[in-house]
Order: C-alpha cells, then structure tokens, then sequence
C-alpha cells in the first residue's frame, strides 16, 4: 500500500502552531488511505524500529494501539524530574517523544534538546487529532451519500470556546466545510463527557452517534507517519 510521507512539521500540532489547509487535506487524505487498507489487509508496518516515548500520562491506548499496529515500539514512563531535564537522553534513545500538555515554551525547550519530534498529547481529547477524526467521520458518510466534504455546513453545538470546539471549528474552516449558526445544518457535532470518544455527531435524517474509535485510530496513524516515518 501507499502510505502517508513525512512531510508534516511536528511543531504544527502545538498549541501555537499552525496548519495550513494542505496540511489538513493531505491528513484526512492519508487517514483515508490508512483506514481503507487497514480493513483490507492492514496497513503493514512502515514504522518497524521507530520507539516511541510517553511522558507521565495514563496510558493512552488508543495512541499506544495506533502506532503499534504500524510496527513501532512504545514506552510509557514516569519521569523521575521535569522532560526538560532529560531531553537529551530521550532524544537518544527514543524517536519520538509524547510529552502530553504542556505549554509553547516547555515543547520548544525539549524540543530543541531532544532532537526528535515532541508531541503535546496526540491522543487528548483537546489535540487536532480529534477534530481530525470528526472530520474523516463525516467525509465517510458523505461519501456514502455521493458528496464531497467541502462545502458541508456543520453546526458546532456546546461552549464554541473551549480548546476541542476551537480545534474543530477551525480545522474544519480549512477542509471547506461551512460553519453554521442559524437555520438547517447537514450535521452537528456535539462535545463528548468521555474523553475517548469526544464527540458525538448527527447528520440529517440519521439518529445522534459517538465518532467511534476507528477515525481516531486511523488519524493518529496519519499524523505519526506524516511527522515521524
């Protein structure tokens, strides 16, 4: 199979970063691409000796499933004092580092000193890769119906200005789908209490559903290939 290339900056999926309309298009292309292949025969394992390190947080399994399935190794550890102090080690012995939450000035302080890509908790309910999974959701069911995603108008119900609304509102900006407020949508999504599966979507004429774990899975997959491979 044909799998997603490196070509995505790591640092883009910070808080301050910055991703470009390419940039969403070619993840959801790639997520696409991955989760076709994964219900074929698997999506093989382009990752086979990358090891990746996970930082303090509870174990996130759908990460952990995610980049095993694609041959990587990872690693959860309890640092015995700040990432910062042991950046340099990790960066060696490690190709990738999830470092969970943490602010801009901490990711470019361990970043620097690691060498490798550092991440802000890729599987938090709050991180890109949720919105993304929205997004690869709703392009599959409307593909089922002979529409393209772009141009889909989403009603985003909920605070509008918590961290996983804003992530999805403006991801969702990029891959042409139109936000609306008043009157009639073709979908909506509504933010999930259980932060596995933290968003629950409607389309019309469809009964209210959790996005389920298959597009996290598969987005994850894209953003490690495009970041790491």
């Amino acid at each position: 199979m044909v799998v997603p290339v490196p070509v995505l900056d790591h640092r883009k999926l910070w808080p301050s970063g910055v991703l470009s309309r390419a940039d969403v298009l070619g993840l959801l292309d790639g997520a696409h691409r991955l989760q076709q292949a994964g219900r074929r025969a698997g999506s093989g394992t382009p990752l086979a000796g990358k090891h990746l390190a996970v930082l303090g947080q509870a174990e996130p399994i759908l990460l952990g499933k995610a980049a095993a399935a694609l041959g990587a190794r990872v690693s959860h550890l309890k640092p015995a004092g700040p990432p910062q102090d042991t950046a340099r080690l990790l960066g060696r012995l490690y190709d990738a580092v999830d470092c969970g939450p943490a602010s801009a000035a901490e990711l470019r302080d361990i970043d620097a000193d690691a060498g490798v890509p550092v991440y802000n908790g890729l599987a938090a309910a709050a991180h890109p890769s949720a919105a993304l999974a929205v997004l690869l959701a709703l392009q599959e069911r409307r593909a089922l119906a002979g529409r393209p995603l772009d141009g889909l108008r989403l009603r985003i119900r909920g605070d509008a200005l918590s961290p996983p609304a804003s992530a999805l509102a403006a991801l969702a900006a990029l891959a042409g789908v139109q936000p609306c407020h008043d009157g009639p949508a073709d979908a909506d999504a509504t933010p999930d209490p259980a932060d596995d599966v933290p968003w629950r979507l409607t389309l019309a004429g469809e009964d209210t559903a959790p996005v389920s774990a298959e597009p996290r899975h598969y987005t994850l997959q894209a953003l490690l290939l495009m970041t790491l491979g």
